[in-house]
């Protein structure tokens, strides 16, 4: 039996820094909004892109569409 854990880096989508969830505080409040995502603002470029968990508990980062911005 194998236990496989999440991928919990991720890269900004607009300029592909590295990020991680580390200490799980993405995730937390991934679980916690209602939209089951999370907003963050880059470290490298300063754009903001959302960052949610897939069905196999990776990291997936994405850009925001207008709508979501706010």
């Amino acid at each position: 039996m194998y236990l496989t854990v999440g991928n919990i880096k991720f890269r900004c989508p607009y300029c592909k820094e590295k990020h991680s969830d580390d200490d799980e505080n993405i995730l937390r409040r991934c679980n916690r909004n209602k939209i089951g995502f999370a907003r963050l603002n880059c470290r490298g470029c300063g754009e903001r892109f959302g960052v949610t968990y897939d069905y196999r508990g990776d990291a997936v980062a994405f850009k925001l569409k207008n709508a979501f911005v706010g």
